[in-house]
């Protein structure tokens, strides 16, 4: 079985972004701005969001930007040295559930370059618990198993 911890980062200062993009680098980001719905490289930079996913083999990050500041949560399935400042929790297997993603009708934010069999949200079981975003390929080899358990509380539309 695999242990899940998941890392809490406290608020943050706008300065200390660095420190995130040095901890997630390599990792690929999803965020949506004004010019539209990114999913790329983590961003050197804060982005001018409200919130970023960012995730890799094993690891998934949520962000709240709220300037000056910022808060970050980082699911993984093995410890991390994550750098002064963050508290680790260990925490139950999160549920993996289907992404739904709006339809290209829904005059939402455009660009999403993901399908819904590409991606999955964790949902983990604590109070105001988020879910983490990613890719299907970020399951640890071990874990792919649980990508043909993916549930989806909504159907989407036709």
């Amino acid at each position: 079985m695999t242990d899940w911890i998941l890392f809490g980062s406290g608020r943050r200062a706008h300065d200390d972004w660095a420190d995130l993009h040095a901890l997630t680098s390599d990792w690929t980001a999803a965020w949506a701005d004004n010019t539209g719905f990114h999913w790329e490289a983590m961003p050197v930079g804060a982005p001018n969001a409200t919130h970023l996913w960012a995730w890799t083999t094993g690891r998934w990050l949520r962000a709240r930007l709220d300037v000056p500041h910022w808060w970050a949560a980082l699911l993984s399935t093995d410890p991390l040295d994550t750098g002064p400042g963050w508290t680790p929790t260990s925490v139950a297997p999160p549920r993996v559930d289907t992404v739904l993603h709006w339809q290209k009708g829904d005059s939402r934010v455009a660009a999403q370059k993901a399908t819904p069999e590409e991606s999955l949200q964790l949902q983990i079981e604590c109070p105001s618990a988020a879910p983490f975003l990613g890719a299907i390929a970020s399951l640890p080899q071990a874990l792919q198993h649980l990508r043909d358990l993916r549930t989806s509380a909504v159907t989407p539309r036709r």
